[in-house]
């Protein structure tokens, strides 16, 4: 077990912070904080900011996508060219313009909710996403970038917002495409509420983990094969991690599935929230059915599990609810117990060590 100093310290401040959630102070302290952490982070802080180094001082420009290891989207290679020719060529400070990125879009969109920022960003930790976008730099930005125009959605702007996700995804990373389906669900929520019922819900995430529990190597094998017979630069994220799926862990996917489980029979079906609420669960599905492909898979589900971070306050401060004590109490709890073994019990090193390093050092 290995838990960073840092982590602490952030959870401590988050979790002190989200209490006094009324404090607007003390939440934009607490936004600072996190964004100088991220901004200033050391090369070896997150996977990516890792693995795309090399990469980075091989593109010159935009022709120069199949030099490199990495499967970058053309809009992704021109704005390191973009970078290197009219900002500068060391690597940290493009690193940072990403979170940048990252953090603005998440910010408006939080402000579109007009919830509490603390309460925001203490589940931006405990699930996790604050570190993703260390680790999975180009989705987590193209992901800040769509959802900053969230409006668009709620609007009914549905050919505005489908256009503009598919040319972010196109430019930055193609599984963002999924955000286009957030169109269908907004449409028939209401059209089709038997079809999005708690029942429903149940089952949905029941047969979900079922899925994921039951597969084994051998029938994943079996949709390897038939993925490789169409060839693709992106296939690693099936075929380089076929089977590893259960190292997500099955006490980890057990206590993820038993806490949505708790959370449909203690949600009260409010209209303010039950998109949100949709989406959530479409999202913990779609983790759930990836987990037994590949670790990796699972990363498309970001799209809609970043919704937990407006979802969870809006239900915390749900007074019509009747069981409001126990859903703070099970969402709370549970929200640290998954933190502490991620980032504790099964850190496999993906963020720390975290240290700071220098802008101007290459």
């Amino acid at each position: 077990m290995q838990l960073s100093p840092i982590y602490l310290l952030l959870l401590t401040l988050a979790s002190v912070f989200a209490f006094f959630y009324k404090n607007k102070m003390l939440a934009w302290a607490l936004c600072v904080f996190m964004f100088v952490l991220a901004v200033f982070r050391g090369v070896e802080v997150g996977t990516d900011c890792l693995g795309y180094q090399k990469d980075y001082y091989i593109i010159k420009s935009v022709f120069d996508g199949n030099k490199i290891f990495h499967s970058f989207e053309i809009g992704f290679v021109g704005l390191i060219a973009l970078f290197k020719q009219y900002v500068t060529s060391l690597y940290l400070p493009f690193v940072s313009v990403l979170f940048c990125v990252f953090w603005f879009g998440f910010l408006k969109f939080i402000k579109y909710y007009n919830i509490p920022l603390s309460l925001a960003l203490f589940f931006l930790l405990t699930q996790s996403h604050y570190f993703y976008a260390y680790n999975i730099m180009r989705q987590m930005m193209a992901l800040g970038l769509i959802v900053s125009v969230i409006s668009w959605l709620y609007e009914k702007k549905y050919v505005k917002f489908c256009l503009y996700v598919i040319i972010v995804s196109m430019l930055f990373h193609k599984s963002s495409i999924i955000f286009a389906f957030l169109c269908v669900i907004h449409h028939y929520y209401h059209k089709c509420p038997k079809f999005f019922s708690k029942k429903n819900m149940y089952i949905a995430v029941i047969l979900s983990f079922l899925f994921f529990f039951t597969a084994d190597q051998t029938s994943m094998g079996m949709l390897a094969s038939m993925a490789g017979l169409f060839y693709s630069r992106y296939e690693q994220y099936l075929l380089g991690s076929i089977g590893t799926g259960v190292e997500t862990g099955y006490l980890f996917m057990g206590c993820q599935s038993l806490f949505v489980l708790a959370l449909i029979f203690l949600y009260n079906n409010n209209e303010r929230n039950k998109f949100e609420f949709i989406v959530y669960i479409t999202g913990i599905v779609i983790f759930n059915v990836l987990s037994a492909i590949s670790v990796v898979a699972t990363r498309v589900a970001e799209s809609f599990l970043i919704f937990n971070t407006v979802l969870f306050p809006m239900l915390m401060l749900d007074k019509t609810n009747k069981r409001l004590k126990w859903i703070r109490i099970v969402i709370v709890v549970v929200s640290l117990v998954l933190f502490f073994y991620r980032y504790g019990v099964k850190n496999d090193g993906l963020v720390n060590p975290y240290y700071f390093e220098s802008r101007f050092e290459e």
